[in-house]
């Protein structure tokens, strides 16, 4: 028997002790991506737009862990519903919210709203 099994019961809790760890890693990205939206604390030399990507991806869907809980995420969607809901939530719901946020921003100006 794997000495994995001395920490953890089962697979499934394995899976879920991972799944918490992805979506507290995720959490605190989106936070730190919306206190430096909300801070902006670019100057109007640097592209915004850019900077925001190259963070988000390197940051988040390149991150090595991030990456491999996603890829997990993608295959298990497809029996189990819950899992469907985060993998949604975390490559789809959240990414376009943050997104919609970063559009209504200026360089210079800072964010104002949708009107």
């Amino acid at each position: 028997e794997s000495s994995v099994y001395y920490y953890f019961k089962s697979k499934q809790a394995i899976f879920d002790e991972l799944l918490c760890l992805f979506e507290n890693k995720a959490s605190d990205m989106m936070c730190q991506l919306d206190k430096a939206l909300a801070e902006q604390t670019f100057s109007a030399e640097q592209n915004f737009y850019q900077t925001v990507c190259d963070t988000f991806f390197e940051r988040y869907l390149m991150d090595t862990f991030c990456n491999k809980v996603m890829r997990l995420l993608l295959i298990e969607q497809f029996s189990n519903t819950t899992i469907q809901n985060v993998y949604e939530r975390w490559m789809f719901t959240e990414p376009l919210s943050f997104t919609k946020q970063g559009v209504f921003c200026s360089y210079a100006g800072g964010c104002y709203s949708e009107r």
